[in-house]
């Protein structure tokens, strides 16, 4: 939940918006940027002074409240608020912005030490423009250009030190922010030509780390909406809806990592299509999305056994929802991932298949979970390690909406739904499950008996893969077929297609 720690001064470098209905002073924008710090949970400080037309903040301060040894402070010298007489307001940040960030201590450490320290420098090239009602701001931006500069530092034998750079360049967009006494409601639409990324792990031997990318069609979009009353912070948090969309059309990247303590390293170079990411948290709940298109990756180096060893994935998704505040009753999380058209190149595969028996079309993983936990802390930034000091969550129930494996001309298909046994006992914090799982398999068997015969799998294996799929699976309707449908009853029985396992 660091996100929203790390919100407020994003918002005050990428604030941005639409044309202006009424005047708006220099205090307007002021006031609109402490509401919008303290809808996130943060304190801000500055020290003011009127000069004609200009509102003057100096020594600009962002602070987290300081929790188990982490805190974010950001600051800037000086940020410009200029009237410009025509009813708007141009902000002009004349001094970078620099977060800093101080990272928990655990284990063997002191509870005094920092275990890492992240400063980052932003630098604003362009003039943002506030123009609207004083409780109905726009703010606009028309081709400024963002500067990102991030190191962290740490002890040695944490290998975390690392410098990251990152660039958006011609970047034009608008932002709203509406407020009244009690609440406040923004939404932001951003746009911008290129978004270049570097990131740098030093090692003995040169780089231990480093990687270079660019995308291009970059988009960004969001809106929130919250209660300005931020003293209990838990029910703030359950009240606040927020969301941050962004995506871009194209991409490439070449990464270098070192091999181990030899002087070489492997290369991966590459490219991927459309790729989104969309963040979101309502009713109490945090939600996290993903979804890439036509990755191509190719690996080069001492280490990598063949010259061409290229890997290729048509779509790849992930997403994750979970309840960040604490109830009485059962609330719904969920999990999963795919990946699409996953491939390799001939050479690559011709190493564990040369005479190529097996089927060489693109594998497919999926996998869909969801169900309902007992939550009783809440999980806010005032409260980040609730689950770790108290009770961890209390499973319900948990379903398996999807589990699809395809790979060399087999597949699985399963669904399942299972619930907590009332009557049962827990184990190591997990619940006693009863439910049942219904699984489709196609071409497996024969499967196991190529990956047999053309020594992938060692003959022990396949003969007891034949004998488990005997006892678990019966033959379906089509060749090469089976079904299983596995129960776990109350009373502890693993039933297969109805007949009690051996075991």
């Amino acid at each position: 939940m660091r996100v929203f720690a790390l919100i407020p001064p994003t918002l005050l470098c990428s604030a941005i918006a639409m044309p202006a209905v009424a005047d708006v002073t220099p205090e307007d924008v002021w006031n609109d940027t402490l509401a919008t710090v303290k809808l996130f949970g943060q304190t801000l400080t500055a020290d003011l002074e009127r000069d004609g037309e200009t509102l003057i903040a100096r020594n600009i301060e962002f602070r987290s409240a300081e929790e188990d040894g982490f805190e974010t402070v950001t600051t800037t010298e000086q940020l410009d608020l200029v009237n410009l007489g025509d009813g708007s307001v141009k902000m002009v940040f004349v001094s970078p912005v620099t977060s800093q960030s101080s990272f928990p201590s655990y284990g063997t450490l002191t509870e005094d030490e920092a275990l890492a320290e992240m400063t980052s420098n932003i630098l604003i090239k362009g003039d943002i423009i506030v123009s609207g009602d004083p409780d109905d701001l726009t703010y606009t931006v028309d081709g400024i250009d963002f500067e990102f500069l991030s190191e962290v530092s740490a002890d040695d034998d944490l290998a975390l030190d690392q410098t990251t750079e990152m660039a958006m360049t011609d970047v034009s967009g608008a932002w709203t922010s509406k407020r009244d006494a009690s609440n406040i409601k923004g939404q932001f639409k951003l746009d911008a030509d290129g978004y270049n990324f570097q990131m740098y792990q030093p090692g003995a031997e040169g780089p231990r780390t480093q990687i270079n990318a660019t995308m291009t069609g970059v988009a960004s979009e969001g809106d929130y909406e919250g209660s300005t009353d931020t003293a209990d912070m838990g029910s703030a948090l359950e009240a606040l809806s927020a969301r941050f969309a962004q995506s871009f059309e194209a991409g490439t990247f070449d990464a270098k990592f070192a091999d181990g303590d030899r002087p070489s390293s492997t290369n991966a170079t590459g490219t991927i299509g459309h790729t989104w990411i969309d963040m979101s948290t309502l009713d109490g709940n945090v939600s996290y999305e993903t979804s890439s298109s036509d990755l191509a990756a190719k690996l080069s180096g001492p280490a990598v056994p063949v010259e061409d060893a290229q890997f290729f994935v048509s779509k790849m998704t992930s997403n994750i929802t979970l309840p960040m505040t604490g109830s009485d009753t059962p609330q719904p999380f969920g999990l999963g991932m795919s990946f699409e058209g996953l491939g390799v190149s001939s050479a690559l595969w011709a190493m564990f298949d040369p005479l190529g028996e097996l089927n060489q079309e693109p594998a497919t993983v999926t996998v869909q979970l969801s169900g309902s936990a007992l939550v009783s802390e809440d999980l806010t930034p005032s409260n980040p390690t609730a689950f770790a000091e108290n009770d961890m969550p209390t499973l319900e129930t948990l379903n398996l909406e999807t589990l699809l494996i395809s790979f060399a001309g087999a597949k699985i298909d399963a669904t399942g739904a299972f619930k907590a046994n009332e009557g049962g006992m827990a184990t190591m914090g997990f619940p006693d499950l009863i439910g049942s799982i219904d699984a489709t398999l196609t071409n497996v068997t024969s499967l196991i008996d190529t990956l047999t015969r053309i020594g992938l799998a060692p003959p022990e294996f396949g003969g007891m893969a034949q004998m488990m799929l005997g006892m678990l699976a019966r033959p379906g309707s089509e060749p090469g077929v089976l079904v299983s449908h596995i129960e776990r009853t109350a009373d502890g029985q693993i039933l297969a297609n109805g007949l009690p396992l051996p075991f």
